[in-house]
């Protein structure tokens, strides 16, 4: 409401992280906000205007990986941040199209392609353009360390570029489409789906300009909001688990009054 939410954002502008009101976080950097809203993207994302946002970057937690995330020894014995798994489905992806902007630019992590995952990301694109999302790309992150496999082990994931419409003019063409960044080590990472900011700043860099505003649905360790601070943007955060939000802010050293 504007009498809430609106008006503390414009009395709580300080250099690091602080709680205005129950899950919502902010913080500022030069003329770069930073707003973390703790909550179900499903519902969240019905309080964002229309056409609204420049630009979304998103992981969803997708659930072709539970077999991995449920065998996997060093999510088991390592890592208790441990996330649920969900979909993006019609729903979302349609709440997607309609707070960005026209032309804005939408990427979407997917794994790898495999015999258990190539259904899924087909199907992740299929509901993107029976929304409406025009395709324009599909984008690599080389992640230099191997994973597993017996076809050929893992080293990549797919960042698939879309738009509302056609794409707006990049701002920086040097942005290939393999972007190599070496995966956080297990043992470093906040969450365990992180990805290295340097990789999220190449997406800002070329899909953004200072002062531009963009969307994360799935914030885990709040890479996206440390990025965009980075780079003079404005960024909404939406994640859902309390304590990943809290742990995130506390291991960037950002300073947050929690209650």
């Amino acid at each position: 409401k504007e009498t809430t939410i609106r008006g503390r954002l414009n009395e709580n502008i300080g250099k690091a992280f602080k709680r205005i009101t129950r899950g919502v976080y902010i913080a500022q950097r030069g003329n770069a906000q930073a707003l973390i809203i703790e909550g179900d993207a499903w519902e969240k994302i019905r309080d964002i205007e229309s056409s609204s946002m420049d630009t979304i970057i998103t992981d969803s937690p997708y659930t072709c990986l539970n077999k991995h995330l449920a065998t996997g020894t060093t999510r088991k014995t390592k890592n208790k941040w441990t996330f649920k798994t969900k979909d993006i489905d019609r729903e979302l992806m349609s709440e997607f199209i309609r707070v960005l902007k026209p032309s804005g630019h939408f990427f979407c992590f997917l794994p790898a392609d495999s015999e258990n995952t190539l259904k899924y990301n087909n199907d992740m694109i299929t509901i993107a353009l029976h929304v409406g999302f025009k395709f324009n790309k599909r984008w690599i992150w080389d992640k230099v360390c191997i994973g597993m496999g017996y076809n050929g082990r893992n080293r990549y994931e797919q960042i698939i570029f879309f738009s509302k419409g056609k794409r707006r003019k990049p701002f920086d063409l040097s942005i290939p489409d393999v972007l190599t960044h070496k995966r956080i080590h297990s043992s470093k990472r906040i969450h365990e789906a992180e990805k290295p900011i340097e990789l999220i700043e190449d997406i800002l860099k070329f899909s953004n300009q200072e002062g531009d505003i963009v969307l994360d649905t799935f914030a885990g360790s709040l890479t996206l909001a440390e990025a965009g601070l980075r780079r003079g943007i404005n960024t909404v955060s939406i994640e859902l688990d309390h304590l990943i939000i809290t742990k995130s802010i506390s291991e960037r050293n950002l300073s947050v009054v929690v209650i």
